[in-house]
């Protein structure tokens, strides 16, 4: 299984409820406001392609595989966020 961090821009205002809820069913937590949390049996492409159907052309989407041997902190971030975190990559 590999760790990602999904973070996205929506450039108008917008409901990004079906975005937010696709990650929630593939088992994703949010750290921040779009800052997603998620391990999956996929590849960063396949992620990104799964989730970009769910945004608008205009706006942006990064999706980054996370090294589960190296360290993290967070501040202030939600703790759902971070309590997965402190699961998946103690």
């Amino acid at each position: 299984m590999a760790i990602f961090c999904v973070s996205y821009d929506c450039h108008k205002v917008r409901d990004d409820q079906a975005f937010r809820t696709a990650l929630e069913e593939a088992g994703g937590v949010r750290l921040l406001d779009s800052l997603w949390l998620i391990s999956l049996d996929w590849t960063a492409v396949e992620l990104r392609d799964a989730v970009m159907v769910h945004l608008d052309s205009d706006e942006s989407l990064v999706v980054l595989e996370l090294d589960p041997s190296k360290s993290w902190a967070t501040a202030r971030a939600r703790e759902e966020g971070t309590e997965w975190l402190r699961q998946n990559i103690p």
